[in-house]
């Protein structure tokens, strides 16, 4: 089949070789030996409908290529920038695309997911390889050596962030003392040709890449590792975060949350807290607009947000939400439900840390938001609320300071929570 004459056989095939490299009933070897000597050929196929869709099963196979040997794994490295740096220059402007598509599924590939006792063992020769990291960020690599991209004419919102040599000093530092190796030892002097710069140069400006990147952030910070934050993925993270575009705001907003659990709440607190907080504000500065789809994933990310954030993240947040809703700035009775549904996971995550001063505040305000979710004039509000009220009451029967009261009016219904 990867030979047929017909084109759209052979691409159909580069599908069954993806969802076969996820079987986990295939074993490795064969996976090896089999299924990527069939994926070289077709991600050389002379149809480019044919080499873009072997893109996608590229990082199946390179996932499972991971678990192997020493050199099954060294195999992945030079495979993968093998193709890589061939599809750059692809002639075909879907196939580049499709790269670039993918480069953050690639990367991804090179994960080593914790073990049992919450352990990440990154080897060197497992590490994402750096020029893959490079081309993804829309940096061009001679010889081993990086420069940076001239920055897109066509964005405001949108450039390469520049080096910080204190900062790249660091890095040396942290790579020679840890696990996590710069790549460049082990990998061959991979260029572009030179027949293909011009192939090459609008890969690397291409105007999707910052709202790919914004999309795939979350991976990129799980292969790379936390500890990488700092000094080679917070300034992009950050460049992104002020980018006016609709599309990159609504994606990061909806996986803020996400990359707070990753990074852990500390340095969730530190340095996304005011991301979060200026989504939140732009977003509810009309009841109708195109920030919506931002208000939108901004509700559906409560949880997830408050519970991956210190204390002191997590009372800014819950003041913030109880603000708005009691300006009236939360105008979708949707976004308010979605909000009152996750009040009780909310409740929980916050109650969970008593020691901390700033609990009793938090759970206040959360008092209040529940009263305004219990006394909102759309019905469906107010049934998500009456069940997220349960979770109080543990809380409540701890201390004779709080005091349960019941509200009879009609459009209240269901206990309502206040203090004495």
């Amino acid at each position: 089949m990867a030979s047929d004459h017909v084109y759209w056989v052979r691409r159909e095939t580069c599908f069954a070789l993806g969802a076969l490299a996820k079987a986990e009933l295939v074993p490795t070897h064969t996976v090896v030996n089999k299924l990527t000597p069939i994926l070289r050929g077709l991600l050389h196929d002379s149809e480019s409908h044919v080499r873009h869709s072997a893109l996608f099963a590229l990082p199946a196979i390179l996932g499972r290529m991971g678990r192997g040997d020493e050199a099954t794994r060294n195999l992945r490295r030079s495979l993968v920038l093998e193709i890589v740096f061939e599809l750059v220059g692809d002639d075909s402007a879907d196939v580049r695309g499709g790269l670039l598509e993918t480069l953050g599924e690639i990367v991804y590939s090179f994960y080593d997911p914790p073990d049992e006792e919450g352990q990440r063992m990154p080897y060197p020769h497992e590490a994402p390889p750096d020029e893959l990291i490079q081309l993804f960020f829309g940096k061009r690599i001679e010889d081993r050596r990086v420069r940076d991209v001239q920055q897109l004419k066509d964005s405001k919102d949108w450039r390469v962030p520049s080096v910080d040599h204190a900062r790249q000093k660091a890095i040396d530092r942290t790579t020679a003392t840890t696990s996590v190796a710069t790549p460049t030892t082990q990998s061959p002097p991979y260029q572009y040709r030179q027949d293909k710069m011009g192939a090459v140069v609008e890969f690397l400006n291409d105007p999707a890449r910052p709202l790919i990147i914004a999309f795939n952030f979350p991976a990129m910070t799980l292969a790379l590792g936390k500890d990488q934050w700092e000094y080679r993925l917070r300034s992009a993270y950050m460049e992104l975060a002020i980018s006016k575009d609709l599309s990159i705001r609504r994606t990061l907003s909806a996986s803020i949350g996400a990359m707070a659990g990753i990074l852990g709440p500390e340095v969730a607190t530190r340095d996304l807290l005011d991301v979060w907080l200026r989504f939140l504000s732009d977003a509810l500065k009309s009841k109708e607009g195109p920030e919506d789809d931002v208000q939108s994933k901004m509700a559906d990310g409560i949880e997830s947000w408050i519970s991956n954030v210190s204390m002191a993240g997590k009372a800014k947040s819950v003041n913030a939400l109880l603000e708005y809703w009691e300006k009236g700035k939360w105008g979708g009775w949707k976004e308010r439900e979605r909000i009152a549904l996750q009040l009780g996971r909310v409740v929980t995550s916050v109650a969970s840390a008593e020691t901390n001063p700033d609990v009793l505040l938090s759970l206040s305000r959360l008092v209040g938001i529940v009263n305004c979710v219990l006394s909102d004039s759309v019905h469906a509000v107010k049934e998500a609320g009456i069940n997220s009220v349960c979770s109080f009451f543990p809380w409540i029967l701890t201390s004779p300071k709080r005091i349960v009261a019941s509200d009879h009016s009609y459009c209240s219904r269901g206990p309502c929570i206040c203090f004495s």
